[in-house]
């Protein structure tokens, strides 16, 4: 009797651990579907938005930074930084930004690109 309540608690217990880890999967991938909106911001200011659903054709923009400049690749459903002029491209070896939550940076030329679901991305806790 002794081992079966046993077993009942090591099932219980591992079923509640998958459980938590496979919602903390989902909620660190997003809401899935196609990104609507790329944001990309320079020294923490708004420099572009532009919206994602929208492109018919790939097309590249040109932003200038400290150590050179960032050539940014957009596509339907997102972006990805394809060149930079800072020394350790970090930025570049990222890839495609498709997700809310992994954004593309470049720390020597202050850029970040990210993409949202269109919504406003407003102030946390933190940066109030």
């Amino acid at each position: 009797m002794k081992k079966a309540r046993s077993n009942r608690f090591w099932t219980i217990t591992l079923g509640l651990v998958l459980a938590a880890a496979l919602a903390t999967y989902f909620l660190l991938l997003g809401t899935g579907g196609p990104a609507a909106t790329a944001r990309i911001y320079q020294d923490g200011v708004l420099i572009e938005e532009i919206d994602l659903l929208y492109i018919t054709a790939p097309y590249e923009l040109t932003f200038d930074g400290p150590h050179g400049g960032n050539t940014v690749r957009l596509e339907p459903g997102r972006v990805c930084i394809i060149d930079a002029g800072c020394p350790d491209k970090t930025c570049v070896a990222h890839g495609w930004v498709t997700a809310p939550r992994f954004p593309a940076v470049c720390l020597p030329n202050r850029l970040v690109v990210e993409v949202s679901k269109g919504e406003d991305p407003g102030f946390d806790a933190l940066s109030q």
